[in-house]
């Protein structure tokens, strides 16, 4: 989006031309014109660089109020699970359940150890072993508050 902020160079148009991964970040390169696009675009036209973690374009956020997300019905072929999250300022927890939206024993979100940190493979672990639901049609539920899920990891 560009700048809102008006006088600055990238407020009247930017846009992003290169992602590049160095690491745990996504560097976006990105051009921007402060008057508006192409007007004397050889001298406005600038190069900016947006710096975000791997992986955060979108997420599934939850304030005080605890939030839930559910996956469709789908088949695990895992032995972990990992999530990217930024729950530093909360908790995230994973709950797997049957076909009919029962918790599973040992899978339940009180069988679930809370995640509150902030990383991009954070684990997530139960009273169970996951790798014994290995074949078995389950619904993901996360449950957040005060966090941000971004993605989660089978392995």
């Amino acid at each position: 989006m560009p700048n809102p902020e008006k006088g600055t160079w990238d407020h009247a148009h930017a846009w992003i031309d290169e992602q590049v991964l160095v690491n745990d970040s996504v560097y976006l390169y990105y051009g921007g014109y402060a008057r508006g696009h192409k007007v004397n675009r050889l001298e406005e036209r600038q190069i900016g660089l947006a710096i975000m973690k791997r992986d955060r374009y979108v997420g599934h956020q939850a304030f005080q109020e605890v939030g839930t997300i559910t996956t469709p019905l789908l088949i695990l072929k895992a032995n972990s699970m990992t999530v990217n999250a930024d729950a530093k300022e909360g908790w995230v927890r994973v709950q797997i359940c049957n076909d009919s939206g029962r918790p599973l024993p040992g899978f339940a979100f009180e069988d679930c150890i809370p995640i509150s940190e902030d990383g991009l493979d954070l684990p997530v672990r139960w009273a169970q072993p996951l790798e014994q639901l290995k074949e078995t049609p389950v619904r993901l539920e996360f449950q957040l508050k005060n966090s941000t899920l971004y993605a989660f990891s089978t392995e």
